[in-house]
């Protein structure tokens, strides 16, 4: 086992023993505890029908796993007896995520058709809400649309800025000149019938093509901007070695960390910590999940973007995001702007990023481990 990879998995458990004022075993213990609950909310989607929704809370290390509808069924039963039953709670969720899922995308569609301009949309399982931020809306008419789902969807309106894509390769390096975004997981072609290229690193689409590393150009083999996507692969040249590390400051130092596996978007539970490296910042920045239903306004058909608690700056697009070892997914945008960076571009309160699974399906690659 990398050595680094226990100080990493630290960072986490120092970001909630400073949030949430905990003592420092109590807060490794919750860091722990909150891997499992990723774990959990895959596997009740998978198995559970009446699934609902997912939620940590580091300050109690409690996992809240909601069912709808009367049985708690076998699984439950499985889960109150095993190691981790005592951190666990049940509740009742009004809908099934299969549900809230399919009317958020019917929701989606309605708004897109409409063109209602530059617009975020965040959905919220629990609350069964979807939040749209931009300019003045129509409200009345915004809820004949939330009405017109199935389950009816309660919709609320936040006039204010939208998200931005925060543009200004080892995970957490910069370019030598191209772009300034930051590197983020090297990756393999896992496409058969594409010889064009083997290696690469992958780095946020909207960074632009073509970048510079190693004195020599790199080609842009793989490239997606909607949906789920922000994300592109620039191919490794004869010039260019590559690790499955990456790299990331913490207080001063130079932390590098062996990638040891991914956590894919079913499992990236609202409550878990995680954290981002950039270039903009240049100290990592870790922060909670809030929501796994964000679509940006950037992002043409986005849909499914994570946002967090995390701050994030101009230049960190393409990073890493992550928790211990484990690759989370890749920086795209911030929202809420909150000052500014030492680079002088504007510092946001939430980070925006796409999940790793999602990134490496567009690209027809799998990570460098």
């Amino acid at each position: 086992m990398d050595p680094s990879s226990g100080v990493a998995d630290e960072v986490i458990a120092e970001f909630y023993q400073e949030q949430f004022e905990l003592d420092s075993s109590f807060a490794l213990m919750s860091a722990k505890v909150g891997q499992f609950a990723g774990d959990l909310e895959a596997l009740f989607r998978d198995y559970e029908p009446g699934f609902g929704w997912a939620r940590f809370d580091p300050a109690s290390a409690r996992i809240t796993l909601a069912i709808a509808g009367d049985s708690e069924g076998a699984l439950i039963d499985a889960v109150r007896r095993s190691r981790i039953g005592p951190h666990v709670r049940v509740e009742r969720a009004q809908r099934s995520i299969v549900d809230f899922e399919r009317d958020l995308e019917l929701f989606l569609g309605l708004v897109a058709d409409e063109d209602i301009g530059a617009t975020d949309v965040e959905g919220d399982p629990i609350q069964g809400t979807v939040t749209l931020t931009g300019r003045t809306f129509d409200e009345e008419f915004l809820s004949i649309l939330g009405s017109s789902t199935s389950s009816g969807l309660r919709i609320v309106i936040v006039e204010g800025e939208p998200s931005q894509p925060t543009a200004v390769l080892q995970g957490g390096k910069e370019f030598d000149s191209g772009t300034t975004c930051t590197q983020g997981f090297v990756v393999l072609n896992n496409d058969p019938n594409d010889p064009t290229w083997d290696k690469g690193i992958m780095i946020a689409a909207h960074c632009g093509n073509y970048p510079v590393f190693g004195g020599v150009t790199l080609t842009t083999v793989e490239e997606r901007y909607q949906g789920t996507a922000d994300m592109q692969v620039n191919k490794k040249m004869a010039a260019n070695t590559v690790s499955n590390k990456f790299r990331y400051i913490n207080n001063g130092s130079t932390v590098i960390v062996t990638v040891t596996g991914q956590r894919n978007w079913s499992q990236q539970t609202p409550g878990l910590g995680v954290c981002q490296v950039g270039n903009g910042l240049g100290q990592v920045q870790c922060g909670q999940v809030e929501t796994q239903y964000f679509s940006p306004s950037y992002v043409s058909g986005g849909n499914s973007f994570i946002k967090a608690t995390a701050d994030v700056c101009g230049g960190d697009s393409g990073g890493s995001v992550f928790s211990g070892s484990t690759a989370w997914g890749i920086v795209s945008g911030g929202l809420t702007s909150d000052g500014t960076c030492p680079s002088g571009s504007t510092r946001y309160q939430y980070l925006i990023y796409g999940a790793i699974n999602l990134q490496l399906g567009h690209a027809n690659a799998v990570l460098n481990l």
